[in-house]
């Protein structure tokens, strides 16, 4: 052992230094491990409130996909409708037209993502909701080639077609079987095509975070958006991975979800920056943070002025003693602190 070391440890002075180094130490440590235990509650949280918000984007984008199937549902299986379109009686074709009219209109209030229903058969009947895009649909079963009479057993979406204004529409086709009586068959006749605004969907399907964005996708290209998106947004999409993920864009993370429709032909992504999520966690374990440091500096504080205060005294005694010895003064003076008040007294008792 260093010979310095012993005399330091002897000694009152260096024993308080030891004594404040020591709790110096232990509060740095404790407030290390603090810190480091907050960033992985923070972490797990991020994560866990993520994946909430991931849980209810999915939700979204299923409920918009299946409000165009009960859209269709709704209408192509309602008595009036099916006996409208493909009765052979012209007395009910007749009958039933207002009420096939009203059963549209019904079908169509309060729908989100839906913008228009037109419903044929194969007698050549046909109802729709309104004229907006009629004539595109026209294209749009050329382009898959459906025809009134064409039979089919699942629904699907037709290609994305933009409006004049530049807005992303598609069609949602679906098969209806009849349920009259005079007009059953196997295979359906009447085609029910309920025209979807994609642009509202992916908008719909976004949650409210400052920075967040959800993006649709058709055939890896983007189709609409809820903000505009950077270059470095963009240029980033692909790598998006499947499901629940994260990714750095410009040296920022951000959490992500791609998830697909129910017909597998449209993709949705959602990028949240992960400071977004975390913002108000991160306040509250700085906040954490800032007074544990505070109360740590206090206390050092106090283990140090009594250190020195110590100290003092001690010197002051001891100073006071060696003049007595010279001679100059000829008593002590009382010690500051409480706890030494007694050394001087005694002293001074002896020298009497």
């Amino acid at each position: 052992m260093h010979p310095s070391v012993p005399r330091i440890w002897s000694s009152l002075r260096g024993r308080l230094l030891l004594a404040f180094f020591i709790a110096l130490l232990g509060m740095l440590t404790i407030t290390l491990y603090t810190f480091y235990n907050f960033q992985n509650i923070t972490r797990n949280q991020i994560f866990s409130s993520f994946e909430t918000v991931s849980t209810e984007m999915e939700k979204r984008i299923e409920m918009g996909s299946q409000e165009c199937e009960n859209v269709a549902r709704m209408t192509g299986y309602s008595s009036a409708v099916q006996s409208y379109l493909i009765s052979n009686e012209p007395y009910q074709v007749i009958l039933n037209y207002n009420k096939a009219v009203d059963m549209l209109n019904s079908s169509m209030a309060n729908t989100i993502n839906c913008s228009n229903i037109i419903i044929f058969s194969d007698t050549g009947r046909k109802l729709m909701y309104s004229n907006q895009q009629a004539d595109q649909l026209k294209i749009e079963m050329e382009q898959v080639g459906l025809t009134a009479e064409s039979t089919f057993t699942e629904p699907f979406f037709s290609n994305i077609f933009y409006s004049a204004a530049n807005r992303p529409y598609a069609f949602y086709f679906f098969p209806i079987y009849s349920t009259l009586p005079q007009g059953f068959s196997r295979s359906n006749r009447i085609v029910c095509a309920v025209l979807c605004d994609m642009g509202i969907m992916a908008g719909w399907s976004s949650l409210e975070y400052q920075n967040a964005v959800s993006v649709l996708l058709y055939q890896d290209q983007i189709v609409s958006s809820s903000r505009p998106l950077t270059d470095s947004e963009s240029a980033r999409l692909p790598s998006v991975p499947q499901g629940r993920g994260s990714l750095r864009i410009n040296g920022e993370t951000y959490l992500t979800n791609r998830t697909q429709t129910t017909t597998q032909q449209f993709t949705f992504l959602y990028l949240v920056p992960e400071r977004d999520i975390a913002q108000d966690m991160v306040a509250a374990r700085n906040v954490s943070l800032l007074l544990m440091s505070m109360t740590a500096l206090l206390m050092l504080g106090c283990i140090g002025l009594v250190t020195v205060s110590i100290h003092h005294s001690v010197r002051e005694i001891v100073g006071e003693v060696e003049q007595t010895k010279a001679g100059s003064p000829d008593r002590l003076q009382a010690a500051k602190l409480a706890e030494f008040a007694g050394i001087p007294v005694a002293i001074n008792g002896m020298l009497d």
